[in-house]
């Protein structure tokens, strides 16, 4: 029998059943430390990549998974967001990328705000998108929370993308070519809300699939506007 280190009680076996810690807890060394590291970084990069990949690859049935409770080899979806959206800061300060192609101050100072905030922003429109997806995709079985979870893994494939695309911003030098690019960023959103809903929402027609996810993108960005709008008048 074993006495657990943390909360006293007596048990047998690999793990204390009272409060979950390991019966194997030896005194701190370098081993520890090295083990710990090793396996912080590994499990969260490999945890991390299969998630993408499959995010990817096969969106709808890795969200199902996900849902239905196979969670083991997936990273949790608002981690996954604010990973993806912390490396995306980091790229966006240390490169210095500037997308504001306006040339009148407000709007510049707007747009550039806007863009070196935009990890935090879309992690916070989650609520939004989710609600927009539900108000469209009226499914029975899966309720606000399990919407929210389906938003969280569509942004983070937005993000990548988004990530992706920084070092091309990066050599961009003029502002008909970021224009262009940032049109091509956003059809590239699209098509992937397109393509992952086409998967997920396999019970409806291509057709309506289509059209709500277009839909619910359009209430999306309008209710962001006028969100946008509200707080650039109380700001200003």
């Amino acid at each position: 029998m074993i006495t657990c280190k943390n909360c006293g009680h007596i048990f047998a076996g690999n793990y204390c059943n009272n409060c979950g810690q390991s019966s194997k807890t030896k005194r701190i060394d370098v081993k520890f430390i090295w083990t710990d590291i090793e396996h912080g970084l590994l499990h969260v990069n490999k945890t991390l990549f299969h998630s993408l990949k499959n995010l990817f690859l096969d969106p709808g049935r890795t969200i199902k998974e996900f849902l239905e409770g196979k969670r083991i080899h997936h990273i949790m979806p608002i981690s996954l967001c604010i990973i993806l959206a912390t490396i995306y800061a980091v790229l966006y300060h240390v490169l210095r990328i500037n997308l504001s192609t306006s040339h009148e101050r407000n709007v510049e100072e707007a747009t550039e705000y806007f863009f070196s905030h935009y990890y935090w922003f879309v992690v916070a429109t989650i609520p939004i998108y989710a609600f927009t997806t539900k108000l469209f995709f009226r499914f029975k079985q899966y309720n606000y929370w399990e919407y929210l979870v389906v938003a969280a893994y569509k942004l983070s494939q937005r993000l990548f993308v988004h990530i992706l695309s920084i070092p091309i911003f990066y050599m961009l030098t003029t502002d008909a070519a970021i224009k262009n690019f940032l049109l091509v960023l956003s059809c590239i959103d699209v098509g992937l809300i397109i393509w992952t809903n086409l998967q997920f929402f396999n019970q409806l027609s291509r057709f309506k699939i289509i059209l709500y996810s277009i839909l619910s993108t359009l209430l999306f960005t309008l209710i962001i506007l006028i969100l946008i709008t509200l707080i650039l008048i109380m700001v200003s």
